[in-house]
């Protein structure tokens, strides 16, 4: 068995599937602890608008749904949605 260390993609794709169990067991706390975890090295590794971060943002976004954090989910999907759209995640921003 390879170790391959906390900042691994391999390390980061293991923490993602270990959130969707939890997501199953309703483990909310944990759940969003791990996606933000997953989010944030993405971002860091990948960049803002890789298609990898697009889709742990809205994972992240779907968990804090699924939390009780609405609020938090609608920004979230906005920014992919406009992200997908049309490569601007502060089209909103921009224009008000």
């Amino acid at each position: 068995m390879q170790i391959h260390g906390p900042d691994d993609a391999n390390t980061i794709l293991a923490m993602q599937n270990y959130a969707v169990a939890l997501k199953h067991a309703e483990q909310w706390d944990s759940v969003l602890e791990l996606e933000r975890q997953v989010l944030d090295w993405r971002k860091e590794n990948l960049g803002d608008t890789h298609p990898n971060t697009l889709a742990a943002q809205q994972n992240y976004a779907v968990t804090l749904r699924q939390a009780g954090d609405l609020a938090q989910c609608l920004e979230l999907e906005k920014e992919v949605l406009l992200e997908e759209m049309f490569g601007l995640q502060n089209l909103f921003q921009q224009t008000a």
